[in-house]
């Protein structure tokens, strides 16, 4: 999964339907309904949840018409709720309801991975959030409710969670987020809910499909490449689409034309979309790549499946039912599609999947219980909770294995939350680094500064090193770090003092890294890089009182080691010699060196020195 970062909150398949009202000022009901993603309260994760969506559903199909039901839409006096029907409504109820009920068990034993849970909290004076996305520099992205208001997105960072906005209106979601930061979602603007990006503190509307009047983004890549669902007449059928530079395409479905109904969930970085679509019967998991569409079928023996997550290596993740009324999480490749199990219950979906294989989801077990789980090396581990006997919800996971969702802190309210493995006892970070100024001729001094943490439960004493390039700027050494507690470290590079090999005009990427400590295992934090210092052309001249010019550098066939006395220059002051400081100890390109009268001044170059190309 190129971007880390994909919001499952309202899952597809059967159930992708309910598309919240938007009542001018958000009541009781209202933030009830959004409290929690509808699908989880269909897990049976809230109990509160299950009578509602049963009533909801039971209610919804037995007074629509039929062809609402074909249309997949209705419309309600208090506002607009646009649902989308499949064939597979049917099933949904009976799902509903078992996915709540306490699950027999299997033979698998599960792992319990013993990681270390995060409460990321809430937006001022909110109770509930949940995190749908993390990118590779742990930048999280979700949504919480707010005082007085329903749901605002936010991004999580470095212990502050910031809240986004919204288009206008009084609600938005985030999903996805990519290593840029680049976050998309949906939010209300006036009565409608549109897909948005959010970057550089602005939010931008993504606009419909032509004659579509809702839109909603799931996922966003590294290239900016965004992902998601919209209607492509009012009240019509949802085709996935793709944004990008402005323009949103409809990616069509299996049907093709006005029937080619999906739903787009996730882009890695080669531009290969993962989803679902509908069939002449049913709803199917399905790749888009290189203008096409392709079913990934279902696992042995079933008809419904919906894919969620893909890596860049194109592989594949989602879930499948099995039976009326089972879920499982399933792993694709290469047109193969295996089941991937539970934590001893009968259900589990799977939501994201890394370059390394490591995938997230969820699963009941033996005792009814949901938990946020993770498939590694063929083996399913439960990640825990928040609180004793309670649930959670894996949602992403970024290249570092940091994995996001939520967890309740009560039977009725749900945080955010961060799963990043059990604390090691030697662990050391660096968090930022950055140089000022970023540009300058040879010769100038540039100051590198970085942030370095111990992560560690122990304290540490370690050296932090600087480089500009394959330039070692210099080393410092941390001493005794307390765990938890971090420190700022600084490097000035003087270009003036050259390093042994030839500083040449050009571009010098700044990385910082933490040696690692003895004992530390875990190094993928040690090093951080941002920025890129660009060097010019060494032009280090300054104007004096008359210089008197003495000819050819001596230094043009040698190198010379200080002050060289020109014969036959009078005066206090002693002549000196414009030895360039980008190469010594190698041979010099010729230049003119200038004396000054008798004072004690420093040098002009006047043709200037490198070394020799």
């Amino acid at each position: 999964m190129a971007n880390r970062s994909v919001a499952r909150t309202r899952i597809s398949l059967a159930w992708r339907g309910e598309r919240e009202q938007t009542p001018k000022s958000p009541g009781p009901e209202h933030k009830a309904a959004h409290s929690m993603p509808w699908r989880l309260r269909g897990l049976g994760l809230c109990p509160r949840g299950i009578v509602g969506m049963t009533a909801l559903w039971c209610g919804w199909l037995g007074q629509s018409n039929s062809h609402e039901r074909r249309e997949g839409r209705s419309d309600v006096s208090a506002g607009r709720v646009v649902r989308t029907c499949t064939l597979a409504s049917c099933l949904v109820v009976a799902a509903i309801l078992a996915l709540a009920l306490p699950a027999a068990s299997e033979s698998r034993i599960p792992e319990k991975l013993e990681s270390r849970i995060v409460d990321l909290g809430t937006l001022p004076g909110g109770w509930y959030s949940y995190a749908n996305g993390i990118n590779d520099v742990a930048q999280i992205v979700g949504y919480g409710n707010i005082e007085g208001g329903c749901c605002h997105a936010f991004v999580w960072e470095n212990g502050a969670m910031t809240d986004l906005g919204t288009l206008g209106g009084s609600i938005a979601y985030a999903y996805g987020i990519n290593d840029w930061g680049q976050v998309v979602g949906e939010s209300t603007s006036g009565t409608a809910w549109h897909a948005f990006l959010w970057e550089n503190g602005a939010m931008t509307d993504l606009g419909v499909l032509p004659q579509g009047d809702f839109s909603y983004a799931y996922a966003i890549n590294d290239v900016g490449q965004v992902v998601g669902g919209s209607d492509t007449v009012e009240y019509g059928f949802v085709h996935a689409f793709v944004w990008e530079n402005g323009t949103m395409t409809d990616l069509g479905g299996l049907l093709g034309g006005e029937y080619g109904e999906g739903t787009a969930h996730d882009i890695n970085n080669m531009g290969q979309v993962v989803g679902s679509s509908l069939t002449a019967t049913r709803e199917h998991a399905v790749l888009w790549e290189n203008g096409m569409v392709r079913d990934l079928g279902a696992l042995p023996g079933e008809s419904i499946s919906g894919a969620f997550g893909i890596n860049d290596r194109g592989q594949v993740v989602g879930a499948s039912l099995l039976g009326a009324y089972s879920w499982h999480a399933f792993f694709w490749e290469d047109g193969t599609m295996v089941d991937l199990g539970t934590l001893g219950g009968t259900q589990s979906e799977a939501y994201d999947i890394n370059d390394a294989g490591q995938i997230v989801g969820v699963s009941n077990d033996s005792a009814g219980h949901w938990h946020s789980v993770l498939w590694e090396n063929g083996q399913i581990k439960d990640l825990g909770t928040l609180t004793d006997g309670g649930a959670s919800r894996g949602a992403a996971i970024n290249e570092a294995g940091q994995v996001v969702g939520w967890s309740d802190v009560s039977p009725w309210d749900w945080h955010a939350v961060m799963w990043a493995g059990a604390p090691a006892a030697h662990d050391v970070a660096v968090t930022s680094a950055s140089a000022t100024p970023l540009s300058g001729p040879i010769g100038s001094r540039f100051t590198i500064s970085a942030s370095v943490r111990n992560v560690g439960t122990e304290r540490a004493t370690f050296d932090v090193e600087a480089y500009a390039g394959s330039v070692l700027i210099g080393i410092t050494t941390v001493t005794d770090l307390g765990a938890g507690t971090a420190t700022g470290v600084s490097f000035t590079w003087d270009t003036s003092i050259a390093p042994p090999e030839p500083l040449r005009p050009g571009s010098y990427p700044v990385k910082v890294i933490a040696v690692p400590v003895a004992g530390e295992t875990d190094i993928r934090d040690n090093s951080y890089n941002d920025g890129t210092i660009v060097l010019s052309g060494w032009t280090r001249v300054k104007t004096f009182p008359t210089p008197v010019e003495v000819g050819a550098n001596p230094m043009a066939e040698g190198v010379a080691r200080g002050p060289t006395p020109i014969p036959g220059i009078g005066g206090t002051g002693a002549a000196r010699t414009a030895q360039s400081p980008l190469d010594r100890g190698s041979r010099m390109v010729a230049t003119q060196v200038v004396v000054f009268p008798p004072k004690n001044l420093p040098f002009r170059a006047a043709g200037g020195a490198g070394p020799e190309s």
